[in-house]
């Protein structure tokens, strides 16, 4: 039986041992997550430890993606949990160059510069997607494109922030 776990908070291995929460689908096709020690281990047996959050570089660096080129309005969207709408807002203005340099603005006033670099998330990479690193100056993201804009993910949580529309 193979199993999937999420390194806990330590993400030790010891002595064989597998420190790590797991993951185990139910009947319903649910997940359900298990303390180690409430799952006997086998000598032998497979675990698989799931990759913490972020990316990793991508060497040698591809091709500049001419899809991110242009001036995008970063925009947060409004969600809706249990009722309550928490209204979107703007995170400013991305510029990215045919070299690959970038500027963030917001209001008019500069937050960050640098060059893209191309890397790989290490979780929920999506086959065929060049994915790219920048910063507003706060937070890292890293970003990919499609025909409609730009899609931006946290890089501490893997999970979707933004979306870049062209201005």
């Amino acid at each position: 039986m193979r199993r999937t776990g999420i390194r806990n908070s330590w993400g030790l291995l010891a002595g064989g041992l597998a420190l790590a929460w797991i993951a185990l689908p139910t009947r319903a096709g649910d997940i359900e997550m298990h303390s180690p020690k409430d799952i006997p281990m086998h000598r032998g047996e497979e675990v698989e430890i799931l990759r913490s959050p972020g990316v990793d570089a991508v060497s040698p660096q591809g091709p500049l993606d001419s899809q991110i080129v242009g001036r995008w309005s970063i925009d947060i969207p409004a969600t809706q949990v249990e009722g309550k709408v928490s209204p979107g807002g703007s995170m400013g203005v991305l510029v990215i160059d045919a070299q690959g340099n970038y500027a963030w603005r917001s209001q008019g006033r500069p937050l960050a510069t640098g060059t893209v670099q191309q890397v790989q998330p290490r979780r929920d990479a999506q086959a065929g997607k060049t994915y790219w690193l920048v910063s507003n100056g706060d937070a890292p993201f890293y970003l990919t494109s499609d025909p409609h804009g730009l899609t931006l993910y946290s890089l501490r949580t893997n999970s979707y922030v933004a979306t870049g529309t062209p201005i």
